[in-house]
Order: structure tokens, then sequence, then C-alpha cells
């Protein structure tokens, strides 16, 4: 079974325990950097990620993307939905404004933070080398997902 098959299948696990904790509301959230630890050893590398504090909210989604050299996803705000962009392979810049402010972030595989988007940021995401994933759970969203 491929690595991604797996991740996939222990993210639902998770979002499975997750559904019964309460929501915290998206809207007081801010726009920040979250240290994401890594444990490297000659074997590989390992990066828990606890869903507590740092990601203060029930995801209610995950979708993993998969981007094309040079071209431009995403590309749209959410009104209630919040985001992490966690990078998972390649090289990204990821885009955010509001009518007040303009942030770029440079993301990679090496990236030791994840970003965290609150509601009513314009988000899209360039990718800058081919094979570029990255993951990104979601919550608030009202509705079932739909392309």
């Amino acid at each position: 079974m491929c690595v991604l098959n797996r991740t996939i299948i222990f993210l639902v696990t998770i979002l499975r325990w997750l559904k019964g904790r309460g929501n915290i509301n998206c809207e007081k959230i801010k726009i920040r950097k979250i240290k994401i630890k890594s444990f490297e050893s000659f074997s590989g590398k390992l990066i828990p990620i606890s869903f507590n504090k740092k990601f203060p909210f029930l995801i209610k989604r995950i979708f993993f993307l998969h981007g094309i050299k040079n071209k431009t996803r995403g590309d749209h705000a959410h009104k209630k939905c919040s985001q992490i962009f966690m990078p998972i392979s390649g090289k990204m810049i990821l885009f955010t404004k509001t009518p007040f402010s303009e942030k770029k972030f440079l993301l990679d595989r090496n990236s030791k933070h994840a970003i965290l988007v609150p509601p009513k940021y314009w988000c899209s995401v360039k990718f800058v080398k081919k094979n570029s994933w990255f993951f990104l759970p979601v919550c608030h969203c009202g509705t079932l997902y739909s392309k």
C-alpha cells in the first residue's frame, strides 16, 4: 500500500475520532505560521500532527492537492472555512489577500511551518516545482464538497 493511501486512511480515522469534539469559532483566528515538529533518524522522518491548541478547530474535511509547475490553484476565499496549508512534496508559494493586506509564503517539503488561513482571506497557490503536493485540512464548511 503506498504512503499516500496509508496517510489518507490514518487521517480518516482521526476525523472520525474528532467528530464528537466541540467547535471553536474560526472567525476569531488570525493568519499565522504553525510550527511543525519532525523527528529524523537514519531510517526516515516522522511528522506527528496533534489537533490541539495549534490546530484550534474541528477538522471537517481534508484535501490533498497536486499541482503542475508554474500553474496556480485555489484563487478564491471562504466565508466560513479556515484552512491549514501543509506542504508534502515539491515547492509552492501561498498568496493571501484581504482588502487591507497581502502576504506571500514560500512552502516546501522541508518547511518547519504550516500556514493557518482563517475565513475571508483570498488564497491562491502557485506551484514552483513539478510533483508538488500539499495537505489541506479545513473546518466549518457548511456544504458537502462538489466540483
